[in-house]
């Protein structure tokens, strides 16, 4: 190996050429964190998309469970009460509509938390992957509740 300012033959331990003082610094290094980087803005942006498709589905499933409509009926024959609970189909879809698109970010975000060495990135990973999961299975009770 050669420095590229001097010329001068050098180890490959070497990381700073004694002739020259000028840094030598491997191809090999430089591609991985080029990589690394890209790794994490693609961590970052899926990590908001989710959030982002998550947050609306979550306020379209509570705007079907807040609007939500109860019929109390009263039988005089068998003295019984019951209660129905309505909830309004149509936020109630538009809501796992959003769930699934922002299980999917948040799964490949969770599949990518594994190479990553940052404990915070990867649970905040996992948190968002879970509660994809919830707000799809909560989608799913308040349109059978429709």
């Amino acid at each position: 190996m050669f420095c590229k300012i001097c010329g001068n033959e050098l180890n490959e331990q070497v990381v700073v050429c004694p002739k020259c003082g000028c840094a030598i610094v491997e191809d090999k290094k430089i591609k991985t964190s080029i990589r690394n980087t890209d790794t994490r803005k693609l961590f970052n942006i899926l990590r908001y998309i989710a959030a982002l498709l998550i947050s609306l589905s979550i306020m379209f499933v509570f705007i079907a469970i807040f609007g939500s409509s109860t019929d109390l009926y009263y039988s005089k024959y068998t003295d019984t009460v019951w209660v129905s609970w309505y909830t309004d189909s149509d936020f109630s879809v538009v809501g796992i509509i959003f769930a699934s698109f922002g299980f999917i970010p948040s799964l490949v975000n969770f599949i990518l938390s594994f190479k990553d060495e940052n404990k915070k990135k990867r649970f905040s990973s996992d948190i968002t992957f879970m509660i994809s999961i919830l707000t799809i299975i909560l989608s799913i009770v308040c349109i059978s509740y429709s």
